[in-house]
């Protein structure tokens, strides 16, 4: 797709992307894509969403005790910093659900 897309280009995109749930992802994530409930690697490994949901819990109860981003344990693992609100978004959907 071009920086400008046609009209045709952008239904193309947004079909793909709402109906088929499949986005191509651009970047530090050149290679990665989306397709329903897995993220792909480029070498086409599939992760499942509640997989990667697991790995982000356990790395911030893991790391929890270190609220200073600086923090060797953060350096190391590198622990995304949105991890924390993700996660509470996720407790409140499973309390409502």
């Amino acid at each position: 797709m071009s920086t400008t897309p046609t009209y045709d280009e952008a239904l193309r995109f947004m079909s793909d992307a709402t109906l088929y749930q499949r986005i191509d992802l651009s970047g530090p994530w050149q290679g990665w894509k989306l397709r329903g409930q897995y993220l792909v690697s480029p070498d086409r490994e599939r992760i499942m969403m509640r997989e990667l949901i697991g790995l982000l819990i356990h790395y911030h109860t893991k790391f929890r005790h270190s609220k200073q981003p600086n923090s060797q344990h953060f350096a190391a693992s590198n622990v995304i910093a949105f991890v924390p609100a993700a996660i509470k978004q996720i407790r409140v959907k499973k309390k409502t659900a």
